[in-house]
């Protein structure tokens, strides 16, 4: 495949490709290079390979939301991880041909192996060298796909799933700051928007993704798993929600055979409905999953399993690396709520005669519900559920039909970036009843792991919004400018009525070394 050249293909991607630096906030342009080391590695990858940078940063984002760090957590003594987990790209390290320890951890190494990894794969393939038209740049998205989704389970739904998640990275951008560096790279949203139905010469059916009726009528069953008749079958006692800390599609191939024992499950919910309308069912409810130990022993899970999807974090040795709470959204919670009580009026009915559990106490949780979650002082295993709060999830159990009303945040900007210690306006929208609001930071804590902190708890009376003005020095719990807040507010009872979380970015952040920071009280016990 030809080197890039400055017209064609290189100048439609380059062209695209904004960086402002967290120094001066200008634009790189002209004659004057990258000031982020990061995206410098990404150009000379895609200058020496022949490959559009903006794809190369795209994949990185859905994949790892561009941490080159291993993910893996301890089992006894032995690290287990997912193989999609161990660099930046979703591809393994051995595949890459990256070294283990700070080598193979070195974001720029990987770019460059990742680059020579992908056009090895693409090698021979007459690809648009001037992508003017969606058909032409959809043509690396999908030949892209094909190179990423190959495991023995990796069908052509998981293909056409990855592909469609690039395109939506492509297509809304994203805002990412190098901890080392402090600089920002802003990846521009694509224009025109890419749409498969826009794709004059894609076959329709090629994007198509296939379901068919599932156990539950708030479900669909996903062509991914399949079992053989002959396979031991159970009577379920009960329910189990887990999380899966990758995008559905990175979540769904890790059902394999290689690392599914890790977060085996018969349900995954999708962040939202971008890709689907409801959960996706994968395994019937009697077929028994795999279940790891902490003690490294696989068992078989008696519990019908729900998983939920989305890019959380790296958890590296027991602590997340770039923890990203706003995986979980409202959308899936509601789905989760309808799917236990679908789920266990189902097993009421399927096994009547022999369920240890009533209908009632099935959607109980405690009792026929359980959350994987990270206790004080557990280590962390695969499955458990970041930022699990107790009153969120359990409310939307306890009303399937979703909460009474919505909380949102509002920002004058669509673009939410700030200097370290410039005032950030912002204003919480809420329902007429509410009495109570409680605004939280996410902070790291001394000894590695995350927790929502509260910095205001105040009353309301006859408000539906209430202006806030805060202030940001510090680097947030991922030490790289990214700040994430959190609101709940509750009725005259103190139950919830409703909750939101944003993020936004702070510049010129101050490090660990500018100032000493002391562990907010939510740390105590962890």
């Amino acid at each position: 495949m030809p080197k890039l050249q400055v017209t064609g293909l290189s100048f439609f991607f380059l062209l695209s490709l904004v960086v402002s630096c967290g120094d001066s906030g200008g634009k790189h342009g002209g004659s004057k290079g990258p000031e982020s080391p990061v995206e410098q590695a990404f150009l000379e990858s895609a200058a020496k390979y022949g490959l559009p940078p903006r794809l190369l940063m795209a994949v990185a984002y859905l994949e790892s939301r561009m941490n080159p760090r291993k993910a893996f957590t301890l089992y006894g003594a032995e690290e287990k991880g997912p193989v999609i987990g161990q660099t930046a790209f979703g591809i393994s390290r051995q595949d890459l041909r990256v070294a283990e320890g700070a080598d193979g951890d070195s974001f720029k190494i990987q770019i460059a192996a990742y680059g020579q990894w992908l056009s090895e794969k693409l090698k021979g393939l007459k690809l648009p060298k001037d992508p003017a038209s969606s058909e032409e740049k959809f043509s690396w998205i999908w030949q892209v796909a094909q190179a990423h989704r190959q495991g023995s389970l990796a069908e052509r739904d998981l293909r056409v799933l990855f592909a469609k998640e690039l395109m939506e990275i492509l297509n809304s951008g994203f805002t990412w700051q190098d901890a080392e560096s402090k600089t920002v790279i802003q990846l521009p949203k694509e224009s025109p928007v890419l749409q498969s139905k826009n794709f004059r010469d894609v076959p329709e059916d090629l994007l198509r993704l296939r379901t068919s009726p599932a156990q539950v009528f708030s479900a669909r069953y996903f062509p991914l798993v399949q079992h053989s008749s002959g396979e031991e079958k159970i009577v379920p006692k009960g329910l189990e929600i887990i999380h899966c800390p990758f995008a559905l599609s990175a979540c769904l191939e890790a059902q394999g055979a290689d690392s599914g024992e890790l977060i085996e499950a018969h349900y995954v919910l999708p962040q939202d409905n971008t890709f689907f309308e409801t959960p996706l069912q994968l395994t019937p409810h009697e077929i028994p999953l795999r279940r790891l130990r902490t003690d490294g022993v696989i068992t078989k899970n008696d519990k019908v399993v729900i998983m939920l999807s989305g890019a959380s974090g790296k958890m590296v040795g027991g602590s997340r690396l770039d923890a990203n709470p706003l995986w979980l959204t409202k959308w899936q919670l509601h789905r989760l709520g309808e799917l236990v009580v679908d789920v266990c009026a189902q097993l009421a009915y399927d096994h009547r005669e022999s369920l240890l559990l009533s209908k009632e106490e099935c959607v109980q949780v405690g009792k026929g519900v359980s959350f994987r979650t990270q206790g004080e002082n557990d280590p962390y295993e695969w499955g458990d559920i970041d930022d699990y709060d107790h009153k969120i999830f359990t409310s939307y159990l306890s009303s399937p039909g979703g909460l009474s009303g919505e909380t949102e945040f509002v920002f004058k900007t669509e673009q939410k970036i700030f200097e370290q210690g410039a005032p950030v306006p912002f204003h919480l929208a809420f329902q007429l009843d509410v009495r109570t609001l409680e605004l939280e930071k996410l902070v790291r804590c001394s000894h590695g792991r995350t927790v929502w902190s509260v910095i205001e708890r105040i009353g309301v009376r006859s408000e539906t919004k209430k202006e806030f003005e805060r202030t940001f020095w510090d680097g947030g719990p991922n030490k790289n400018g990214e700040q994430f807040l959190r609101a709940k507010v509750r009725g005259k009872k103190g139950e919830l009525k409703g909750w939101a979380m944003t993020t936004l970015m702070i510049k010129n952040f101050e490090t660990e070394e500018d100032v000493e920071s002391l562990d907010p009280p939510e740390c105590v016990g962890y």
